[in-house]
């Protein structure tokens, strides 16, 4: 509709506002918030990521037929890379930010005392110590060893260790394209010097080539020359097309 509104009306305005622009940031922006929402809902509405993804399914279609029928290109280019980056990273901080208000609700705000799931309990954390006390021995070891302060900084290092290696792989893979791209651009100067140089020599045999048959021949009765010069610029050689003859042979 804003599409055909902006090619066919002749109102001024309507030309002067053309056609609008697939804004990516804003659009990101929004499947965060989105996201967000659903992560913070998921606890008191567990169907809300079902909802969400039949909504999501619906809204990528409708925005990507909007984006080819009506939208312009965008004036200002974003790498692949640089805009998934900046998605994560919107979407991890709207993952810390969800996380803040649900911890809180287990934690501090008492259960509704008249219906729920969680009902003789004070808070919905006081649900999970006593579920694991009816879990098996085993059970029960794994989980206090998983939740020990030991486990905990081993995990922490040996993710800190595993960041590290992917920064630096990241790095050392962005020094190679770097030299590679480098690489490129100094073979494409040397094939334009090479090109420039072939054609200098053609031109060179071109404006020879005539010179050479307007002259005389010499006397002496002797075959045609076994060897061609060349220009100046490149080395001087000698291309024998076979052996001279010898004297005894030559009549």
């Amino acid at each position: 509709m804003p599409r055909l509104i902006v090619e066919h009306c002749q109102c001024g305005l309507a030309k002067w506002w053309g056609r609008q622009e697939f804004a990516i940031p804003q659009n990101v922006l929004e499947i965060v918030y989105g996201q967000t929402i659903c992560w913070i809902g998921t606890f008191y509405c567990p169907m809300l990521p079902a909802i969400c993804i039949i909504k999501y399914f619906f809204i990528f279609y409708i925005k990507k037929v909007s984006l080819i029928k009506n939208c312009r290109p965008a004036t200002r280019q974003f790498r692949p890379s640089s805009s998934n980056f900046f998605f994560l990273g919107v979407l991890l901080i709207g993952l810390v930010l969800a996380c803040l208000p649900i911890a809180v609700s287990l934690a501090q705000i008492n259960c509704s005392q008249a219906c729920g799931p969680f009902v003789n309990y004070n808070t919905s954390w006081q649900v999970l110590p006593a579920t694991i006390s009816q879990m098996p021995e085993g059970a029960q070891k794994l989980l206090f060893a998983l939740s020990s302060e030991a486990f905990a900084v081993s995990f922490f290092v040996v993710t800190c260790m595993a960041m590290f290696y992917v920064i630096a792989l990241a790095g050392a893979h962005k020094r190679v394209i770097n030299q590679l791209r480098e690489q490129l651009v100094i073979e494409g100067r040397d094939k334009r010097f090479l090109i420039q140089k072939l054609c200098q020599a053609q031109k060179f045999q071109a404006v020879k080539s005539p010179m050479s048959k307007s002259q005389p021949r010499s006397p002496s009765g002797r075959g045609p020359s076994y060897h061609t010069s060349f220009s100046s610029n490149f080395s001087e050689a000698v291309f024998l097309a076979h052996s001279p003859p010898n004297s005894f042979t030559h009549v």
